[in-house]
């Protein structure tokens, strides 16, 4: 498996990650594994286009490639590269490889707005999305100054919004939310209705 130091394969990596996040591509691209906590599932940006750090979840799919890239870890950086840099600088060419052997065109920013639009369809809230985005609030939106969301508070917002990118890949949630840890299986409750839910404890006081 050593082809997954190769540089095409570190960008489909990354290209995969960004859809799961809808982050920009240069702060994606510029993480490093210093700011990287899988014991904590959490990872941290800080040199970002609004200049305001950031602490993101690390949702199950982001594991996976943090995993991947971990062992096959080339440099300081989750995304490195063997050139001057140390890391992916421009996935432009190797993007356009994947877009004409494929049968859907897209942008890096296409990804971005798909997230948010995904978001938006499963009803995660605005200052949520703002978050996960890290788009910087208007100075006039007094309430988002008293809004602080941790790591761990946009865990299922952004869990959510994987498994919904995971339905639209034709791929079953069984195969993504299979595993019997405390996690899981609080992710699989939240998505039940109050209905559901009811019956559900129904179920158990039998």
């Amino acid at each position: 498996m050593v082809y997954r130091q190769d540089f095409t394969a570190t960008v489909c990596d990354f290209v995969e990650f960004m859809a799961f996040t809808g982050l920009r591509k240069t702060e994606l691209l510029e993480l490093e594994w210093k700011n990287v906590f899988l014991d904590d599932q959490l990872f941290c940006l800080y040199d970002t286009k609004n200049g305001l750090g950031l602490e993101l979840p690390i949702t199950k799919p982001l594991k996976e490639i943090f995993m991947r890239r971990a062992e096959y870890r080339v440099s300081g950086f989750v995304f490195g590269a063997d050139n001057q840099h140390g890391r992916v600088v421009e996935p432009k060419k190797i993007i356009q490889q994947m877009n004409e052997r494929s049968d859907v065109s897209f942008t890096l920013h296409d990804l971005r707005r798909t997230f948010c639009s995904v978001a938006e369809t499963i009803g995660v809230g605005t200052y949520t999305l703002k978050r996960l985005l890290n788009h910087k609030t208007s100075r006039s939106d007094v309430t988002a100054g008293y809004t602080v969301l941790t790591a761990e508070e946009l865990r299922d917002p952004a869990q959510k919004i994987c498994g919904r990118l995971y339905d639209y890949a034709g791929k079953a949630k069984s195969q993504t939310l299979h595993s019997n840890s405390l996690e899981d299986l609080s992710v699989q409750l939240s998505q039940l209705s109050r209905e559901q839910k009811v019956v559900l404890v129904s179920m158990l006081m039998q």
